[in-house]
């Protein structure tokens, strides 16, 4: 599951890049979460897909916060989350720019703005995200380059079973 076991490894003393405040810890370890999807012509026996998940919380200042599911996605080149994250965080839609997204959601709109992300483990930092009208309801986001993986360098691990993330 997204809040499955997280292993941390904790040097006993400050990372010179920014303390344990930026960075508390050197590498993170994300066990994959298995989904099963149904039978289907191109599978008609089902099949189930490991997906590194884990839960972030989202604030705009004070004005509110969420914490939700969201996926480490090598293919989004933004963190991207629903859009009725933005009510939760006190954000309205009619504030914010509409920009172009490729691919998941493409031709529905993405309103951006800059937000605070939190990861257990991981600390606190802002990043410039999506607000998807796609992912609406969902309940679930996706981390993406810009953002998150600009920030710490992922392993996928298949003999771990697990996503490694390491502070860049």
């Amino acid at each position: 599951n997204a809040g499955g076991r997280l292993v941390c490894v904790k040097l006993p003393f400050p990372l010179l890049s920014g303390g344990y405040r930026d960075y508390p810890c050197i590498m993170l370890s994300i066990p994959y979460t298995r989904h099963a999807f149904g039978p289907s012509d191109a599978f008609p026996s089902g099949d189930e897909i490991p997906r590194a998940l884990c839960f972030v919380g989202i604030r705009s200042g004070e004005k509110g916060s969420k914490i939700i599911q969201a996926m480490i996605d090598t293919g989004s080149d933004f963190c991207i989350f629903p859009a009725d994250v933005l009510d939760d965080i006190g954000i309205g839609e009619n504030t914010l720019k509409v920009g172009p997204v490729k691919g998941l959601g493409e031709g529905q709109k993405t309103y951006f703005a800059t937000v605070t992300l939190w990861v257990a483990n991981l600390g606190e930092w802002e990043v410039y995200a999506g607000f998807s009208e796609y992912l609406r309801g969902t309940g679930s986001g996706l981390l993406g380059f810009r953002g998150f993986m600009e920030r710490f360098k992922i392993e996928f691990d298949p003999k771990l079973n697990a996503a490694l993330i390491t502070p860049v």
